[in-house]
């Protein structure tokens, strides 16, 4: 009986693991069969089968050296059972690698703020000044992917230039007189994501709180910005920008 349990045994392993490798060639291709796990699923497939056979061996002409045969490739076919279970539970409960992070985030899985433009509009300086140190402080300890830009509407240039509070701040935070260029800003927004991620589908996000007027005219302009680069691109490309509003 032991040794037809032993037949059993083998038998069923061999069937298991003969269809897992079998099924993983066909779903993976070269890329298992370049693996390690294939070389480690190969060798349990291996020794299983030498078990198999020596044990239909021991069982037709029972000798001691065929049952030292057995035990021996049965415990190789065990040991190594036991390395590709430990193998499945760290590959399984390590952290992924930077390389690996990137080859996810490329093939679709989450993706990453590249850069943050703030633009904050107002009739004058003066209703936007009383946070002007601590938006100076906040500035300096920024990466460059940041931009803030302040808009007076009604103040002159000359104003503007005298009171600028980030005149030392960099090249990337401005204060401006007149009202912003929506066409201009969204259009460098949505060339600056294609480059980061040419015909990607790149998306870019516009937040706006403020009137529903001017919300209004953000969405028209972000409709046609969106268009028209797509149309420049021959429809290849899919960035595009979603506008999300809220007043209070």
């Amino acid at each position: 009986y032991a040794a037809m349990l032993q037949i059993a045994i083998s038998a069923v392993a061999i069937v298991v693991f003969g269809g897992k490798i079998g099924l993983s060639l066909y779903a993976y291709g070269g890329r298992y069969f370049r693996s390690f796990v294939f070389r480690l699923e190969g060798g349990v497939f291996l020794l299983d089968l030498v078990s198999y056979i020596t044990s239909i061996l021991t069982v037709i002409s029972p000798s001691r050296k065929k049952a030292v045969l057995y035990f021996t490739f049965f415990g190789g076919f065990m040991a190594l059972h036991a390395v590709r279970i430990f193998h499945i539970f760290y590959a399984s409960a390590r952290p992924p690698s930077d390389a690996q992070l990137m080859e996810k985030r490329k093939a679709g899985g989450k993706s990453t703020i590249k850069s943050v433009v703030g633009v904050w509009v107002s009739k004058k300086y003066s209703s936007m000044s009383f946070a002007a140190p601590d938006l100076v402080r906040t500035v300096r300890n920024l990466s460059s992917a940041f931009s803030l830009q302040l808009f007076a509407t009604r103040d002159e240039e000359s104003d503007v230039k005298e009171a600028d509070p980030f005149c030392e701040s960099g090249p990337n935070h401005a204060l401006h007189s007149g009202r912003p260029d929506w066409e201009e800003i969204l259009s460098d927004a949505i060339d600056r994501a294609h480059c980061t991620r040419e015909c990607g589908g790149e998306v870019v996000g516009v937040f706006f709180c403020g009137s529903p007027a001017i919300a209004s005219t953000l969405q028209r302009t972000a409709q046609e910005v969106t268009a028209n680069h797509q149309y420049s691109t021959g429809g290849s490309c899919q960035c595009r920008l979603l506008v999300h509003k809220e007043n209070f």
